[in-house]
């Protein structure tokens, strides 16, 4: 971790590192993204939405969404 500025008088800031890791196993909680495809244009915005249904409250999940050209499901 490089700490890049602190408050003024300070030379240190608490924090919390959080590890997850990544693999290729069935997730414990598999999120849903809706919707599942749509088409865009280049430059105009589009809206889509990311939930966890199943996920624990107060547990922590890591996920992302990956955008593609169309040319892979």
């Amino acid at each position: 971790m490089v700490q890049y500025n602190t408050s003024n008088g300070t030379s240190s800031q608490q924090h919390t590192l959080l590890l997850r890791k990544v693999g290729q196993t069935t997730p414990a909680v598999r999120p849903t993204v809706s919707p599942a495809n749509q088409p865009v244009t280049p430059g105009v915005p589009f809206g889509l939405t990311v939930a966890w249904p199943d996920a624990a409250r107060g547990e922590r999940y890591l996920g992302f969404v990956e955008y593609g050209d169309g040319s892979r499901p």
